[in-house]
This record gives C-alpha cells, structure tokens and sequence, in this order.
C-alpha cells in the first residue's frame, strides 16, 4: 500500500527515460526462466506509473501485462501513458485483496511487501494468481535474521502522518508463510547496485555505505540493508 504521501517518489522520476538497474535484474531473472518465444502473462503488483512493465514490453512485445496500484494517481499516469497499447492494461486495487479471472506465468512484486504488516494476504493473492509453471519475484529488503520488524515513521519534510513502507520481514517468515500456501522459494538473488548512490534532500531516498568492504544500503530510519530478489515457484 503506497499512500498519496509517497505518490510524489514516483511522480517525480523518469523511470521511462532513464530505467532503475532493479528493471534490468528483474528482467535478468525471468530471461534466465522463459526463453524469449514464450508469450508472458505478466502481473506487476504495485506498479506505480508502469514503467518497470514498459521496460519489459519492449523486449517481449509478443506478451500481455497487467499493472495493479492502490494509488489512483498513479494508475491514472499509467494510463495516460501507454494507453496506446493493447496488451497492457492498468487497474485501481490493493495488493492484499484483488481477485484476478486469470493466471499469470510471471508475477512481479518490488518494493511493496515492506509496505504489509501481515504478508499473509499478499501471498494468498500471488499464490491464487499464479500459473503452475509460473514464477513470482518479491523484490525488497529482507532481514536474513530470523527477526520480524514492523515500522512506523514519519517524514518530517514530506508529511505530518506516520506512514509504513520499511517493514523488515524475515526471509524465513516468508518462506514458512509460503509452504503453508503450497509455494516455495526457488532462489534468492543479492542485488548488486553497479555505481554508488549519493544522499539526496528526502531521508526517506536510499544511499550507499560501506561496511567492512562490503556495499550496503541505508536510509533516514538509520536502517542498513540489502535487496534481494525472492523467486517463487509451486511446489
């Protein structure tokens, strides 16, 4: 659930223009699953303005793709912005409770479980809208502690409400929660940012450090994390 408070994140960048490298590694992922003549029913929960389906439509056009955000705004930008093309649609609805009439053989998930404070509804909704020969890729931050942490916060310079989006569930949380719903994690994949990112004026805007040679993440919650892929399959 991204609230209107976080909207102008996305309205702001120009992930058309200049695609995030998280595009690029999931697009890697289901490159590495389907060969390129396969057509593609993809799923992209939580899909802001549309452009990580766009910079997947360029590259397998034969396919159809389907884009959900709770954010009306948004959805409203996406559909202003390919409204020109017939195999992607854009709808108005949570992540947590949207009933699809159809399967998807690719479902794409990135930065919209740390938003949930109980993950179960998500999964119910990934598991209940995937193929049996599909996968889905949850791509976020995880604690690889077997540590569960919710998150309020508030952004003084954006907002006066406390808001969620930097929930760290446990990747062993999330693979219990999967087997009771018949799925399983095939893999989990470390993404490697290729160049280092700078503190901006938002907090609330990922930066890199180092800690003992290693790259990390960190934020104005004075949180240091990875991001990982998480690609699911049924049992």
């Amino acid at each position: 659930m991204v609230t209107e408070h976080q909207d102008y994140i996305y309205l702001d960048e120009d992930y058309i223009g200049s695609p995030k490298e998280t595009f690029r590694f999931c697009y890697n992922i289901i490159d590495n699953y389907f060969s390129k003549k396969v057509k593609l029913e993809v799923l992209d929960l939580g899909c802001a303005k549309g452009e990580w389906i766009y910079h997947l439509y360029k590259r397998r056009k034969n396919s159809n793709f389907l884009g959900l955000d709770d954010s009306p705004i948004l959805i409203k930008e996406a559909k202003k912005e390919f409204n020109k093309f017939d195999n992607v649609k854009f709808i108005n609805g949570s992540a947590e409770d949207y009933t699809f009439s159809k399967k998807f053989n690719v479902i794409n998930m990135a930065g919209v479980i740390s938003y949930f404070d109980n993950i179960h509804h998500s999964l119910k909704v990934i598991r209940s809208s995937l193929s049996s020969d599909g996968i889905a890729i949850i791509f976020d931050n995880f604690n690889h502690f077997d540590v569960d942490v919710l998150v309020n916060y508030r952004n003084n310079k954006f907002s006066k409400s406390f808001e969620k989006g930097w929930n760290l569930h446990s990747l062993k949380t999330i693979e219990k929660k999967l087997l009771e719903l018949g799925l399983i994690i095939d893999q989990v994949k470390k993404f490697h940012l290729p160049f280092e990112i700078d503190k901006k004026d938002d907090p609330c805007r990922s930066w890199n450090v180092k800690i003992d040679g290693e790259k990390k993440f960190m934020n104005g919650l004075c949180q240091v994390f990875d991001l990982d892929a998480i690609i699911i399959k049924h049992k």
